[in-house]
């Protein structure tokens, strides 16, 4: 199944860090987590938790503590726990989880127009199941990656206000990831209604 098809139409990702997070995230339902910060033994809890609850855990592999950053760490983590996908800004991790069947989303720090010229190359040579882009605040450079590649887009990061998702949704992005744990109920119809309202 394709990436965009776990998000369809529009999905508010919860970035969790902690334990305290994970357990608002359950009780409100979410279905899709992006576990920001863990080492292997919280992972393998937090897995084992997203499970028995029926949610997706995709996991910034770059922030897991006590792991290298090779392509043999990927291949044991992903032995280790149960994950739908893995998020990193390396493009071998990346390519890697392609490659062991999960997901592969390539985190792209926008910081300058130079960075976000970059990014087509790389895009077009590892292409990735999915683009998180950081800071994710900014719908400008949403819209424009969105136009320019068939790939979905996930925004990440300074995320912080209902209005700041609908620009977001109505920019192209098929997701958002943020920490706001009030903001992660919010439903694409609700979006929809209110940026297409007459």
């Amino acid at each position: 199944m394709k990436l965009h098809h776990l998000f369809s139409p529009f999905t508010v990702i919860a970035a969790v860090k902690t334990e305290l997070d994970m357990v608002r995230a359950e009780r409100m339902g979410v279905r899709n987590i992006f576990l920001v910060r863990s080492s292997l033994s919280e992972l393998k809890a937090y897995s084992k938790q997203v499970e028995k609850n029926g949610m997706r855990l995709f996991v910034y592999f770059d922030m897991i503590r006590g792991l290298s950053q090779d392509k043999e760490a990927v291949q044991f983590l992903l032995n280790e726990v149960q994950v739908c996908g893995l998020v990193s800004n390396k493009a071998h991790v990346v390519k890697e989880a392609k490659r062991l069947g999960v997901y592969g989303i390539l985190t792209m720090f926008l910081l300058d127009s130079y960075s976000l010229e970059l990014s087509g190359k790389v895009i077009n040579d590892l292409q990735p199941d999915a683009i998180n882009i950081a800071p994710g605040n900014l719908p400008k450079n949403v819209r424009e990656l969105s136009e320019q590649y068939d790939v979905p887009i996930i925004a990440s990061g300074l995320i912080t206000l209902p209005e700041e998702v609908g620009k977001l949704y109505e920019a192209g992005a098929c997701a958002v990831s943020t920490s706001q744990s009030e903001l992660w109920s919010i439903e694409w119809k609700m979006l929809e209604q209110e940026h297409h309202a007459p």
